[in-house]
C-alpha cells in the first residue's frame, strides 16, 4: 500500500512540476506576442506560431498522461 502511495505521490509532483513548466512557457509565449505585436515583427511571429505547436504538443501530452 505504501509503494502505491508513494507512486501517486511522485506522479502528482511529476504532474505539478509539467503544469508549472507549461505555464511559465505560456507566459513567455504571451510576452512575446505583446513585443511582436507593439514592434510588428514578422520574424518573431513566425517564431512564436513555430512555439505554439510544440506548447499544444505539451499541453496534449500532459493532458494523456493525467
Amino acid at each position: 500500500m505504501t509503494d502505491s502511495i508513494n507512486l501517486v505521490q511522485k506522479k502528482r509532483a511529476q504532474l505539478q512540476s509539467a503544469i508549472g513548466d507549461l505555464g511559465t512557457r505560456v507566459i513567455h509565449a504571451l510576452q512575446q506576442s505583446v513585443i511582436c505585436l507593439k514592434t510588428h515583427d514578422l520574424a518573431l511571429a513566425a517564431q512564436i506560431i513555430a512555439a505554439d505547436a510544440e506548447l499544444t504538443n505539451s499541453a496534449e501530452h500532459l493532458n494523456n498522461s493525467v
